[in-house]
């Protein structure tokens, strides 16, 4: 899961793969601002099918914490 979020990061904030870690914060080490954000969240809820709920949203601040809501809800990462 990591790789396809990271990968969709990279795509969407114009930022290096390699420099995406598990604990980078995606608006303080990745640059996103809030709009990024936003796109990103949609992104990922297009990707895989889900909705973030506010709750969840304002907790997402790293690449972790995108994975963990996405782990918690069952996810699971379909090729293509």
């Amino acid at each position: 899961m990591f790789k396809v979020i990271s990968e969709m990061l990279s795509k969407e904030l114009t930022v290096d793969i390699a420099s995406i870690k598990l604990d980078s914060n995606l608006m303080g080490d990745l640059g996103a601002d809030s709009l990024d954000f936003v796109e990103v969240s949609m992104m990922i809820e297009e990707r895989f099918g889900v909705k973030f709920q506010d709750d969840e949203m304002s907790r997402i601040k790293t690449v972790k914490d995108i994975i963990e809501c996405l782990v918690a809800r069952e996810v699971v990462v379909k090729k293509g």
